[in-house]
């Protein structure tokens, strides 16, 4: 079985990689993944997500789009 931490996240750049690093560094038996969904953050989130380089890591990167 898999457990899965999820991280949503909008215009976190200051909070987003204390957030991950502490999914990340869980002491626990059984298998895991962070998966991180960015929701078209505007600020350097999506940066600051990419660069934690981790096996246990999925990102998600919603882009911003517009109804007409």
């Amino acid at each position: 079985m898999l457990f899965t931490i999820a991280i949503p996240t909008f215009n976190n750049e200051n909070t987003i990689l204390t957030a991950i690093k502490s999914a990340l560094n869980q002491d626990i038996d059984i298998e895991y993944e962070v998966l991180v969904v960015n929701n078209a953050s505007t600020d350097l989130t999506l940066e600051k997500i990419k660069s934690i380089k981790s096996s246990k890591m999925r990102i998600i990167n919603n882009k911003l789009t517009y109804l007409l």
